[in-house]
């Protein structure tokens, strides 16, 4: 077992160690904003169209699973809200950062190493809701404005409604539309984790105790409300009860801090979180991954 989870966890940190390193050890120029939206406009609606026309997971099972990411991210902001009242902390500030965790930059290399193309897709279905709703609502809940008309400017949920057109239509995807999707959408993932290494490189944890109990509600809580929902309201099984526990563990999204800064919401302490929660990861990955193993069924 500890093989096996040396070999799911290994490559995420030999590719954030690879961003990391550009940054810090050989000091290169590293143009996040490029790549980031490279990724966010191209790579991601390619790996969303592949996976999802790929046959892996069926629509049905898709939809379920999506509705349950959403309730997870529902039910953890019921939860931090009153926490982050009583603790004297602007929920503003904090509530999207306990919300949203990286579910892309991590969670997708994760669910993907750990259960397979199977495991990705759903995987995707977490990282399609959570990217939608933290660019409409968590934009909405940080700004006080509404953000609904970007939703209609964003590529990746446009792509799910061109992979369901085939899917339920029937319709075969031109054998040339499957390859290009493929061959784009297989960048996604090492420009995630590298564009992962070089924000962590570029950040400081100001204050990693006061941030290390927002950390531990982020993961922790997202575990145990994944576990109840999986378990107990969705009843799932197998893959994807496995990808719901680890999507809803990750650490705070990267985006949490971008939209910190363009905000003005305290981004340096929102940095502190992003970094703090992340290494906590590192040490609590083995255990959460062994406990979604084990409830999967792959074990």
């Amino acid at each position: 077992m500890i093989g096996e989870l040396i070999t799911i966890i290994a490559p995420i940190l030999v590719c954030a160690a690879i961003g990391f390193s550009w940054i810090r050890v050989f000091r290169q120029p590293y143009d996040t904003g490029m790549i980031t939206n490279l990724v966010t406009n191209i790579g991601v609606p390619c790996l969303i169209f592949s996976n999802l026309t790929n046959g892996q997971v069926a629509p049905g099972a898709f939809g379920e699973f999506a509705l349950a990411a959403a309730s997870t991210m529902v039910m953890m902001g019921f939860i931090a809200w009153p926490i982050l009242r009583a603790a004297g902390l602007p929920w503003r500030t904090w509530l999207t950062p306990i919300i949203y965790g990286n579910a892309g930059n991590m969670g997708l290399p994760l669910c993907l190493f750990a259960f397979g193309p199977e495991g990705l897709g759903y995987a995707i279905g977490y990282f399609a809701v959570s990217a939608v709703s933290q660019f409409t609502i968590g934009a909405w809940v940080l700004s006080g404005e509404p953000a609904g008309r970007f939703i209609l400017r964003q590529p990746a949920p446009w792509s799910v409604v061109a992979a369901l057109i085939f899917v339920l239509g029937g319709v075969p995807v031109p054998k040339f539309l499957s390859n290009t999707t493929h061959l784009i959408g297989g960048f996604t993932i090492p420009l995630m984790l590298i564009t992962l290494g070089v924000s962590l490189a570029r950040m400081k944890a100001v204050r990693p105790l006061g941030t290390l109990g927002l950390a531990l509600l982020r993961s922790l809580g997202g575990f145990v409300v994944a576990l109840f929902l999986g378990l107990v309201v969705f009843r799932f099984e197998g893959v994807e009860l496995g990808v719901l526990l680890v999507e809803a563990s990750m650490p705070v999204a990267v985006f949490n801090y971008l939209f910190a800064q363009r905000y003005d919401r305290s981004p340096a302490e929102v940095a502190s979180l992003v970094v703090t929660s992340t290494l906590l990861i590192f040490l609590l990955l083995p255990g959460l991954l062994w406990v979604a193993l084990h409830l999967a069924g792959m074990n």
